[in-house]
């Protein structure tokens, strides 16, 4: 990495992200010790900002983007940091769905780069990678006078680095289940204690409906050690489900949500509950706001279906639990018809368990490597799934792969695994229809 000055403002975009993706080598986690130097040096923007600070295992970021969106129809200014980004780095940050400028992002990434610098030269790590998104995005949050943020938490909770901030509005807890093993615990109740340490004095506690009753007894234990008062949400009072999307009634209304996927119930359950609280604590969210919210919600990589003829979808589940929830999706809509799956993880996911899960669901299965350090290739993941399906093809690339499958496909086709995944897996479906509408053409 080339030294861009005493101040570390970077020429251009392409120049700051070269910066940042490089950084993994020098960066380093410190805990919080070293993430509140950082954020001191920068004037502590998170201390002038409002929270809905959410983690799980599952469902932060559809539930995050859902809360998001009730909150802008309400006519406030919103910030929203979710991860990983699917398509475009820029999605992790935005303000009222809008995705931070490149022009803006090189600006207040040059600005946490120089404080990080100054906190290495005074005997701290230099910022880990995430730990430099987190600290821009607060940064970035507070120059545009966001009223509220809705943060996503990057990994557990007590030392990840969005936990920074001070007692949020709201602390949500999405399903919590079995991931990061090894950096979280080996039970869900062991995992819901790392996660339990965003509850903090002042805030409202709120937990999903059906959460798991280990995870959930902690989680209560955490906010009575917090005096936090708790917020079990209830499930709709009705709700059905489409191959496209959700609709659940609750408190006499009527919302709807166009995510696929059965458990979007769950979490357009946990959004209304956490919107319901703010609104007991002076925050003016209507039931139409809600509606309206609601209804002009788009997430790329969660069950997003990219075309219906042929039918192609890209999901990014990588744990047992996400997996489960995608194969029931796959049995309810796609009953009886040849599903080809192709199919990416990485090695540092539960990829023993989540892979037979995927392959017996599938008519035929397309291996691929993704373009990770830590993902596995597609001939170890074939070698895996030997077994549960009997029509398997390793591929070395997610375009090859995807290619392949749409070229052959008999009936639909589901890319998942990994949410590294959709959007190389995207630009290969736009390859492949380009070329069929040229050669349709003639």
């Amino acid at each position: 990495m080339e030294n861009q000055g005493s101040s570390q403002k970077f020429a251009s975009y392409s120049q700051a992200m070269e910066y940042l993706e490089q950084s993994y080598r020098k960066g380093k986690k410190d805990g919080l010790r070293g993430m509140a130097y950082l954020m001191e040096q920068l004037g502590n923007p998170q201390k002038q900002l409002r929270f809905v600070h959410v983690t799980g295992t599952n469902g932060k970021g559809s539930t995050c983007m859902l809360v998001a969106a009730a909150l802008e129809r309400a006519g406030y200014r919103v910030g929203l940091f979710i991860s990983p980004h699917v398509d475009d780095f820029r999605e992790r940050i935005q303000v009222n769905r809008t995705y931070i400028s490149e022009k803006e992002f090189t600006q207040v990434y040059g600005e946490v780069v120089a404080a990080g610098e100054k906190r290495e030269a005074e005997g701290y790590p230099f910022p880990s990678e995430f730990e430099q998104i987190t600290a821009a995005a607060l940064s970035y949050f507070a120059q545009k006078k966001c009223q509220i943020v809705v943060l996503e938490v990057g990994i557990g909770g007590a030392k990840d680095a969005t936990n920074i901030i001070p007692a949020p509005e709201a602390a949500v807890f999405t399903p919590i289940s079995l991931d990061h093993i090894s950096m979280l615990g080996e039970t869900t109740g062991e995992i819901a204690k790392e996660k339990s340490g965003i509850i903090k004095p002042g805030c409202c506690v709120v937990i999903c409906p059906g959460q798991d009753q280990q995870a959930a007894a902690v989680l209560k234990e955490a906010a009575s050690r917090q005096e936090a008062p708790v917020v079990e949400a209830p499930w709709p009072e009705e709700c059905s489900c489409t191959a496209s999307g959700v609709t659940v009634t609750a408190g006499g209304q009527q919302y709807t949500v166009p995510l696929a996927g059965d458990y979007q119930v769950q979490n357009a359950a946990t959004a209304l509950a956490v919107l319901n609280a703010l609104n007991q604590r002076m925050w003016k969210i209507s039931p139409k706001n809600i509606r309206e919210g609601f209804a002009n919600v788009a997430f790329q990589g969660r069950l997003e279906i990219i075309s219906q003829e042929p039918l192609v979808i890209l999901d990014g589940s990588h744990n047992p639990a996400g997996v489960r929830c995608l194969m029931q999706y796959v049995q309810e809509h796609l009953k009886g018809q040849d599903v080809t799956v192709v199919l990416g993880m990485l090695k540092d996911k539960s990829h023993k368990e989540c892979i037979p899960i995927i392959a017996s669901a599938a008519s035929r299965l397309i291996t691929v490597g993704i373009n990770d350090a830590r993902g596995l290739s597609g001939e170890e993941i074939a070698a895996e799934a030997a077994g549960w399906c009997s029509n398997i093809t390793p591929c070395t690339t997610v375009r090859e792969g995807v290619l392949l499958a749409l070229r052959e496909q008999a009936g639909p086709v589901l890319i998942c695994g990994s949410l590294y995944l959709p959007g190389e897996a995207r630009y290969a479906y736009w390859e492949y229809k380009q070329c069929r509408d040229m050669w349709e053409k003639g």
